[in-house]
């Protein structure tokens, strides 16, 4: 994808939007894979696809910056952040802390709609799987996640989660080979939602930290060494 394609079909915003709502644009825009590790997101390019001054999309290309989803490289311009493997290790360590709190609130707010809307992310990924697109699985993955740890109905939790999840996008494209189709990985979501489902506090937890670690095995070796300083 060329510079000026990644940016076509961008929704352009209302022109008094404040930057807080451009960086939430840019990382929905590396979460759906639009963005990639090692893209260059022009300033200007920007501004004219979300229909606004350069003002706000420089200030929210510095928040998302400080929060580590870009790089600014002096004399080339801001590009989307890769992940080297201590990095991608230290995403999954605080997804997994995160994680095992939702489903525990989960668990004790027996929440059967939640449950519900985990059930139909398995069942997309599986449906996906079936038709071979990739691209869904992944979606819906994400999806899973996301769906558990809003289920904990915790604005901090979920805040968190959210940058943590554009870093899981980044590793996702951050490797040199195309992601690879399964049925660990749905298999061990469905057992993420039967232990949830059973109202199992160990085995939720178990299963939690177990697709976790397998996430960063998966991850682990298609990630670009990054060359030495």
């Amino acid at each position: 994808m060329n510079n000026t394609d990644m940016f076509h079909g961008l929704e352009p915003v209302n022109r008094q939007v404040t930057a807080a709502v451009i960086a939430q644009r840019i990382r929905a825009g590396i979460t759906d894979g639009r963005f990639r590790a090692g893209d260059q997101l022009g300033e200007a390019q920007l501004a004219a696809a979300l229909g606004v001054s350069r003002g706000p999309v420089r200030e929210a290309l510095q928040r998302l910056i400080q929060e580590g989803l870009l790089r600014n490289e002096p004399n080339r311009g801001v590009f989307v952040e890769g992940l080297d493997l201590d990095e991608l290790r230290d995403v999954y360590f605080v997804r997994t802390i995160i994680e095992r709190a939702a489903a525990e609130r989960l668990l004790r707010r027996k929440d059967q709609t939640a449950l519900d809307d985990l059930e139909r992310c398995c069942d997309e990924m599986s449906r996906a799987a079936r038709k071979r697109d990739v691209i869904e699985v992944a979606h819906w993955d994400l999806e899973f996640h996301k769906t558990l740890t809003v289920a904990a109905q915790s604005k901090r939790l979920t805040r968190m989660f959210e940058t943590l999840l554009t870093e899981t996008q980044i590793a996702l494209t951050s490797g040199g080979r195309e992601l690879q189709l399964g049925d660990t990985v749905i298999e061990e979501h469905r057992a993420i939602l039967e232990a949830l489902r059973d109202g199992d506090r160990r085995r939720s937890l178990q299963v939690v930290d177990k697709h976790m670690e397998s996430g960063v095995q998966r991850r682990a070796d298609d990630l670009v060494p990054r060359p030495s300083d």
